[in-house]
């Protein structure tokens, strides 16, 4: 069985009142995230995983790992939490890693172990340079949504 449905991967995460959090830096949800490091050198990333698992009452123990293209290890192996599952709806944890290091550009693998069993893995691609200007999400107005919705072609 499964516990975790999605990763949501992202620079903050800051809490909000009313239970929300505002996500700051979204780079997407695996396995669609593309990272862009300008400075493939300097361990100055902050990175949050925001895992979602599946509805049920538990208490779990999670640990984190993300592995190099040559299959390194980047966070070290005592790196664990203990969270706590609540009943009919789905629960959320977010994991923040500063100082992460991308050494080498290349797909990259996000895994999360659960009671030490690996229960999540994808990857995600890291590349380096600046991002590039496509690689923003496209805001569209509410006229354009509209027309989007009524129209077979996107403008």
């Amino acid at each position: 069985m499964s516990y975790v449905n999605h990763c949501l991967v992202c620079e903050d995460l800051r809490p909000e009142f009313g239970g929300k959090a505002s996500i700051l830096g979204f780079f997407g949800v695996l396995p669609n995230v593309r990272l862009w490091v300008t400075d493939l050198k300097a361990p100055a990333r902050q990175l949050v995983l925001l895992f979602t698992f599946s509805p049920q009452e538990i208490v779990l123990r999670i640990r984190p790992q993300i592995t190099t293209p040559d299959r390194k290890r980047l966070i070290p192996e005592e790196s664990a939490a203990m969270i706590q599952l609540f009943g009919e709806f789905p629960s959320n944890a977010a994991i923040s890693l500063g100082g992460i290091a991308f050494p080498v550009p290349g797909k990259y693998t996000v895994e999360l172990y659960v009671n030490d069993v690996l229960d999540f893995s994808e990857s995600m691609q890291v590349f380096e340079g600046p991002a590039p200007e496509t690689h923003s999400p496209r805001y569209l107005g509410t006229e354009q949504m509209t027309a989007a919705a009524t129209s077979p072609r996107m403008p």
